[in-house]
């Protein structure tokens, strides 16, 4: 690359992490329940107090969050990791396009289509630090690894693949289950390899038994008995996410990001040399494609949610969007009888065009999937008083609750998903009943009461925080 190319690549990346940073310029919280959930299961790690559960399946994560809080508050800083780790995720994307294809526009382009992709709370997405975002520049690097090492019979690069993969079982196993039948489907138009280095290759064993491993550590099941089990829960039944829904495919890619899509994944299935070297990135979307169909038809999903399948899908498409565009230009750039300035002008009028198609929805989130904010400036201040108190379990709105971990170290009756009951929440803010009240409390062995309202059951009244009653349950 020359300097004027990197100076490009330099402004594209710096336009990336500000386009992933626009939903945080006006809100300095985590924006989805899952960051919440995971700081606090890193603040229960450094208390002390982290249970296995069905969700420590991201431990990995949890614990590079761990090693992030000791040098930061880690709420505050939470809005900048989104933008942060998108940028290192654009540079990885653009060395393995540009390493893989020699060409510096589709590379560049790629980024910018990657840019495009959109978020939200169902299909998660950039604008979240998540162990799904954390896995993508890993995704992009074990897949052109392995790919490299098979083409080029490199045994180093396959080794590199498979380390990246056994890092990220314990961080976000579903990074690597996705991929199993594009690598396996790959492999076998590579089989002559394979065979002749079955022993090197029985290696990849070494997947499914540290899979096996962890997964039988945090169920706290036998090694033989967590087999049937694992089996079981890598059916992704319809209802497994928080929200289920018929997504529609330009939720998170734009329209003319899939027309490119089609039509470079249509060129270079046209050319023999362009379809071997880009084989596996021609099967990474037809297999995920195919899985997506296969829910819509079965209501089940194997190895990987649908959900997941549906943003792993999106991320194979920008190099194919990107091929296709530069394609277009190519073609533009051939020796006709237009002049060189027409030339210049037409490529020019073409990726503004395409480029302003490309992000103009960027910010149309459907309302159901919309962003949230669990909290605002004035429950932050509340929850941040409570730290002074000894470790309790508050009684508080699930919404409050869900951050009521990671900011205060208290314990939430119930959060909006992960943690508790919230029928007895709901119930204990809608009745005017001081007895029933009193029940819920006892119950759910709740110290400290937190309200919007004067509760006249009582209760002594520790402090008055801006909207917020906060009372001691001493019964």
């Amino acid at each position: 690359m020359n300097k004027n190319q990197k100076i490009i690549l330099i402004l594209i990346i710096l336009a990336t992490a500000l386009i992933v940073y626009t939903p945080h310029y006006s809100y300095p919280y985590p924006l989805h329940i899952d960051e919440w959930h995971h700081i606090a299961e890193a603040e229960k790690m450094d208390n002390g107090e982290y249970s296995s559960s069905q969700f420590s399946y991201r431990i990995g994560f949890q614990l590079i969050l761990l090693f992030l809080s000791k040098f930061m508050n880690i709420v505050l800083a939470y809005k900048f990791f989104a933008a942060s780790w998108a940028t290192l995720t654009s540079l990885v994307l653009f060395y393995v396009i540009y390493k893989k294809t020699n060409n510096y526009l589709i590379a560049i382009i790629s980024i910018i289509f990657f840019a495009s992709l959109k978020s939200n709370v169902n299909l998660l997405g950039l604008w979240f630090f998540t162990p799904l975002t954390f896995s993508l520049p890993f995704i992009f690097l074990y897949m052109y690894f392995f790919d490299f090492g098979i083409k080029n019979q490199s045994k180093k690069y396959i080794i590199y693949s498979l380390l990246i993969m056994l890092i990220l079982l314990p961080i976000h196993a579903v990074a690597v289950l996705f991929a199993f039948p594009i690598l396996i489907i790959y492999s076998l138009f590579n089989i002559k390899f394979i065979k002749t280095e079955w022993k090197f290759f029985s290696l990849f064993l070494l997947v499914p038994l540290a899979g096996l491993i962890f997964y039988s550590s945090v169920s706290h099941l036998p090694l033989i008995e967590s087999i049937s089990t694992l089996f079981s829960d890598l059916q992704f039944k319809k209802g497994w996410g928080v929200l289920e829904l018929s997504n529609s495919p330009l939720e998170v890619y734009s329209a003319i990001g899939y027309f490119l899509a089609i039509f470079g994944f249509c060129i270079i299935c046209k050319n023999k040399e362009q379809r071997k070297e880009y084989l596996l990135y021609l099967i990474w979307p037809v297999i995920l494609l195919l899985s997506i169909i296969f829910f819509r038809i079965f209501d089940v999903s194997y190895l990987s949610p649908y959900q997941r399948n549906a943003y792993y899908f999106a991320i194979s498409l920008p190099f194919l969007s990107a091929f296709g565009l530069n394609y277009i230009i190519s073609k533009i750039n051939s020796p006709y009888s237009i002049t060189e300035r027409t030339k210049k002008i037409l490529i020019i009028i073409i990726s503004i065009i395409t480029f302003i198609l490309t992000f103009i929805s960027y910010n149309s989130v459907p309302e159901q999937i919309g962003l949230y904010q669990l909290i605002d400036g004035e429950d932050y201040e509340v929850l941040s008083y409570l730290k002074q108190f000894n470790k309790s379990t508050v009684m508080a709105f699930p919404s409050l609750g869900s951050a009521m971990y990671a900011i205060s170290n208290h314990d939430p009756v119930a959060s909006l998903f992960f943690y508790g009951n919230r029928d007895d929440v709901n119930k204990f803010y809608t009745t005017s009943d001081c007895n029933i009240q009193q029940e819920i409390l006892n119950k759910n062995n709740a110290s400290l009461i937190l309200s919007k309202e004067p509760l006249n059951c009582g209760w002594p009244l520790i402090q008055t925080r801006n909207s917020y009653f906060i009372y001691k349950n001493e019964a």
